[in-house]
């Protein structure tokens, strides 16, 4: 019983896991560790060729799919930051595992407005002590900018921390247009082999 019990639970949470951070059909990215973004980065015109690819749903109109993931320091320490697209409304912010506030509210608030703003991991807000409302000043190639914790996410990407940003803010501030990664679903009737085939193809006619 108790093997079986651990053996449920284990199944159960890898479960919900992949569900949240898997939450496309379709991952696209250049080859290497998606989960820990050892991946070369992508110029984002690429999604652009992507969204035209048979197979491939429409991007809903001002709601992109791209995600950059990237390390930055702080007091010493490496901190991971993941941008996000303001996401679809078809994945249901599934990929912000918010903790205590309600999840869509927090995370439309990520993308209302051009003030700099972050979610901030547990982790990150106990080691350095900092409450949800402060504010985090950060390094960037724009200079030292302070980032308001509008909440907080339940992420151990990193150890010491691990921030959620508006891509659009990260692209801004940090000069980088560059994406990790492509969440794309499939249109009806088409199957993932032939939607990857489809990929390929335009891909490599891009040459990339």
């Amino acid at each position: 019983m108790m093997i079986s019990t651990v053996r449920n639970s284990f199944h159960d949470t890898l479960v919900n896991w992949l569900d949240e951070v898997f939450i496309s059909d379709i991952l696209v990215s250049s080859s290497g560790r998606i989960i820990t973004a050892d991946v070369q980065s992508t110029d984002e015109s690429v999604l652009k060729d992507l969204s035209h690819v048979k197979g491939i749903r429409p991007i809903e109109l001002g709601r992109g799919a791209g995600i950059k993931f990237s390390r930055i320091s702080y007091h010493g320490d490496t901190v991971v930051i993941k941008a996000f697209d303001h996401s679809s409304s078809y994945y249901q912010n599934r990929n912000y595992k918010v903790a205590g506030s309600d999840r869509f509210s927090t995370v439309e608030a990520l993308y209302q407005g051009d003030d700099p703003k972050m979610l901030a991991s547990e982790n990150f807000l106990r080691k350095y002590k900092f409450k949800v409302g402060e504010s985090v000043l950060l390094d960037t190639p724009s200079g030292a900018t302070p980032f308001k914790i509008i909440g907080k996410v339940v992420d151990y990407a990193s150890p010491n921390g691990v921030f959620y940003l508006n891509r659009a803010t990260f692209k801004r501030l940090w000069k980088d247009s560059t994406l990790t990664s492509f969440q794309l679903n499939l249109a009806p009737g088409f199957t993932f082999e032939q939607a990857k085939a489809n990929i390929d193809q335009a891909l490599g006619q891009n040459g990339i």
